[in-house]
């Protein structure tokens, strides 16, 4: 009997050291299966055609990465923020910053308040699976700041599908002019700097002046969007920048920058550095006192197959623009132009005479030719029918 109880102590014992199971979200439509950690707000994403996932960030447990990168790779949001009138920011992010969440279902979705307590800064994450994609977002009104830190900037799963070196083969996607691709990287080789740009140019408000000598000027970013491709998979995602963007960067690192993962973002900035001319040649660093907040959102399209490419993110962002309306189709097909003389006048010594080019009944008689051949719809133009000809 005693050995019995003390077998069953054990039992208890061992599986009181166990992790808990994570308590999740789980919400599914006929394309994915979205599940979020109620406890991180980590997320996956799942397609239920093929079963491929990606996950919100990545787990850099076992790198170089220091604790403040370890955090950041795998959050689904983080913070850039300053103490009082400082210029210089600390990143925080909800896996090694002190935060409560408070996650709640709603109708296709999930709504967390996260409470950075140590900083004092509270932001409301919207969470929606719709259709083949999911949407983060945070409402301009859902950012509130009670402590003696200001916030400079945010991330929305900035290392969504992010990768350890060339764990998987793929490319990020940036629109660069048209369109470039940044393969992943086994991190030899690659410096470190990353590739990082505004939105839609730089604002001119803020930006230091940089004297450059350059062979031809540098693309501007007009898209908002960013993808990654894991073409051994034939599965990637794409992201756009709903909201926000006028006011963003887009921040891509490629294995070996800093950490070993290649990883790509969306940084929202809402009090941007500045200089502050102090002398006609001279200034100091400063940060905007007021905050630039609204509405910030991504939404992420999971790609799949043959659409699992930069070709297949092309058309379905002209599809994302078709179905709100901000692009339209348009007819065009091409409709040749046949233009016909009818007159022309013609310089005499004394005067000048009328030459008859086209008269309307071989005009008809041409057109007629045209369309018994299969012409159709012909753009006809009738010149010179006037008194005295055309000219």
């Amino acid at each position: 009997m005693k050995a019995k109880l003390l077998f069953l102590l054990m039992i208890l014992a061992l599986a009181s050291a166990l992790p808990a199971a994570a308590e999740t979200h789980r919400l599914e439509n006929e394309a994915l299966v979205l599940t979020i950690d109620k406890q991180t707000l980590e997320m996956t994403l799942q397609s239920k055609r093929t079963d491929g996932t990606i996950k919100s960030g990545a787990d850099a447990s076992g790198t170089s990465a220091n604790a403040s990168w370890r955090g950041f790779l795998g959050a689904t949001v983080s913070l850039d923020v300053c103490q009082g009138t400082a210029v210089n920011t600390e990143r925080l992010d909800l896996l090694s910053a002190q935060t409560t969440i408070r996650a709640t279902a709603v109708p296709g979705g999930v709504d967390a308040l996260i409470d950075f307590t140590e900083k004092g800064q509270r932001v409301k994450l919207e969470i929606r699976l719709e259709g083949d994609s999911v949407l983060l977002r945070v409402p301009g009104d859902g950012i509130e700041e009670y402590g003696e830190t200001s916030l400079c900037g945010l991330y929305l799963a900035p290392c969504m599908g992010a990768t350890h070196f060339l764990e998987k083969q793929g490319y990020m996607l940036v629109p660069e002019a048209a369109g470039a691709i940044i393969a992943f990287s086994d991190g030899d080789g690659v410096g470190n700097t990353p590739y990082s740009k505004r939105i839609y140019g730089g604002n001119v408000g803020v930006d230091r002046t940089v004297n450059t000598t350059l062979s031809r000027p540098a693309e501007k970013i007009t898209m908002p969007v960013y993808g990654m491709a894991y073409t051994d998979d034939g599965l990637g995602f794409l992201a756009v920048v709903e909201s926000g963007g006028e006011a963003a960067e887009l921040m891509a690192y490629p294995a070996g920058v800093i950490t070993e993962f290649n990883w790509i973002g969306a940084h929202f900035l809402l009090r941007e550095e500045y200089i502050m001319q102090t002398t006609r040649t001279m200034g100091l660093r400063s940060r905007e006192s007021k905050a630039y907040l609204r509405d910030m959102a991504v939404r992420f399209y999971l790609l799949e197959g043959d659409e699992a490419n930069y070709a297949g993110m092309a058309r379905r962002y002209r599809r994302a623009l078709e179905e709100v309306g901000a692009l339209k189709t348009v007819d065009a097909s091409y409709r040749p132009m046949i233009s016909f003389l009818g007159a022309e006048s013609e310089k005499m010594l004394l005067w000048d005479t009328l030459v008859p080019m086209t008269t309307v009944g071989q005009a008809i008689d041409i057109l007629q030719t045209y369309l018994d051949q299969g012409l159709s719809a012909p753009l006809v133009a009738f010149r010179g029918w006037e008194s005295g000809g055309l000219s």
